[in-house]
């Protein structure tokens, strides 16, 4: 029960990151500097400007490369060279943000992405964020639930990428889908053959089953956590 409550604690912190990319350091500019960039893409303001501004923190360009690019669009008050963007996590982030647009151009450049252009990273997270906001981005691109359904089933499946499907396997666990469940329970276990890949197929079974009790999701998420109304173990 302890275990699975820990696991739900995690999941949490997996949707809120989804949303908002969640507090990833103790200094909040690079954060809002990041969004102040990714809503000028999305409001068509320099857009081009403002995801060069992103790319070039994702890749780990220099303090005055960020600059010249947050100049071009306007943006040069929240990427001043005091701002740190060096940091793994921000990087990380910025591949999030850049797929958040859901402009063609920030998908062209998601696809393009390979480890070589990232550069030194030595968290080895930054690449593969890349693919994983790459994903999010077309699946916001589809408005059918079956599709969207689908399109998650392929990726948990199919993925090159290892954290592509931990991320579509979450969603798919989050969203209620059973007729997901022997896809996923497949996945966990071919990777933890173990008594902790049952208790994770368990997790995401107790999601499952509450989400479908509730269309609203936060709020049947909310209900696993300690003190709701149900419990996920």
């Amino acid at each position: 029960m302890e275990t699975i409550m820990r696991q739900v604690g995690m999941t949490l912190v997996l949707v809120l990151a989804q949303v908002c990319c969640a507090e990833i350091t103790s200094d909040p500019r690079p954060l809002r500097a990041l969004y102040e960039a990714s809503n000028a893409a999305m409001r068509g303001q320099m857009s081009a400007a403002a995801l060069e501004t992103m790319e070039a923190v994702a890749e780990g360009k220099s303090a005055e490369v960020i600059l010249a690019a947050a100049r071009r669009g306007g943006l040069e008050s929240h990427f001043g060279k005091e701002v740190p963007f060096i940091d793994y996590n921000v990087r990380t982030c910025a591949m999030e943000m850049i797929g958040r647009t859901g402009l063609p151009e920030a998908i062209d450049y998601l696809m393009a992405v390979t480890p070589e252009q990232v550069g030194a990273d030595e968290s080895h997270s930054i690449y593969p964020a890349s693919k994983v906001a790459l994903a999010k981005a077309l699946l916001r691109r589809e408005a059918d639930v079956g599709r969207q359904i689908s399109y998650l089933e392929l990726q948990l499946t199919t993925a090159r990428v290892g954290e592509v499907a931990l991320w579509a396997k979450e969603e798919l666990c989050n969203r209620g889908s059973v007729e997901s469940m022997d896809l996923v329970e497949h996945f966990i276990k071919r990777l933890d053959p173990f008594p902790r890949g049952d208790e994770f197929v368990t997790f995401c079974r107790r999601r499952v089953e509450i989400i479908r009790s509730d269309p609203d999701r936060a709020m049947a998420l909310g209900s696993c956590s300690p003190g709701g109304r149900a419990s996920c173990g």
